[in-house]
């Protein structure tokens, strides 16, 4: 329908430059106001015809892609993420030297330049020691052995033979210490 309507539109200026023409020729001896006259009709005429062509290229450009089958649409899908998907590293890859050009001319200009933390990095976490509990810590049951063991060399100057205990006692030493 709007196809139709700039057709039978550029029709009708067609035929009103066609008229024009021919009211130029048969007049032979024409004033200035009508050629002035004529010249203004003829350049609104000329701007309406430009303006009509742009709005049917454009209705053909949309029938076009309308009429086209689903598969091209798909494609020129496909290709704009592509094209915007590419777009999207360059821009990454031109802040990241941005930001590297950045920091070389801080140096160079002896400011501070604050360390650079990257997204996917783990940040270590500082624990002072005072934060710490001071209380007595569980010695390990095997620990407890050897310290009585020194104890009773250094006392008697003999070397004991070691029992055999068992995990279920050494576990049983280990809670009554604790």
């Amino acid at each position: 329908a709007e196809k139709q309507q700039c057709v039978s539109t550029l029709e009708g200026i067609a035929i009103a430059k066609d008229e024009l023409t021919q009211l130029r020729s048969t007049v032979a001896r024409p004033k200035k106001i009508e050629l002035e006259c004529w010249d203004t009709r003829e350049s609104e005429l000329d701007e309406e015809e430009q303006q009509t062509k742009g709005a049917l290229q454009a209705i053909d450009a949309a029938l076009e892609i309308l009429g086209g089958s689903c598969d091209d649409a798909q494609q020129q899908l496909h290709e704009a993420q592509e094209t915007i998907k590419k777009l999207k590293q360059q821009l990454t890859k031109m802040e990241k030297e941005n930001a590297a050009l950045h920091r070389a001319r801080e140096k160079v200009e002896g400011k501070v330049v604050p360390a650079v933390v990257k997204p996917t990095s783990i940040a270590p976490v500082a624990v002072s020691q005072e934060s710490e509990p001071k209380a007595q810590r569980a010695q390990m049951p095997v620990l407890q052995r050897a310290v009585r063991l020194c104890d009773e060399v250094c006392t008697t100057g003999v070397i004991p033979v070691p029992e055999k205990v068992s995990k279920a006692e050494d576990r049983a030493g280990f809670e009554k210490t604790t």
